[in-house]
């Protein structure tokens, strides 16, 4: 990853509800009163990743190992 995929990546998850999604507590988190598995929710930050920064197309499956991949370098 570039730098600018991880700036697009912090300022995803700088937005509290979006930080909430892909890390919530356990399994699954809950979002709207709905709980939602954690892949799909880094499915949904990819997808707007791709549409606002040009991230490539990416699951969520991959996009949550990426994610891992960078919380263990910081």
């Amino acid at each position: 990853m570039i730098r600018q995929d991880y700036e697009a990546v912090v300022s995803y998850i700088e937005d509290p509800e979006n930080f909430r999604q892909v890390m919530g507590g356990g399994p699954k988190t809950k979002v709207g009163g709905k709980c939602m598995s954690k892949t799909k929710a880094f499915h949904i930050m990819a997808s707007h990743l791709k549409n606002v920064a040009g991230f490539p197309d990416v699951t969520g499956e991959e996009m949550k190992k990426r994610f891992e991949s960078l919380s263990v370098k910081v």
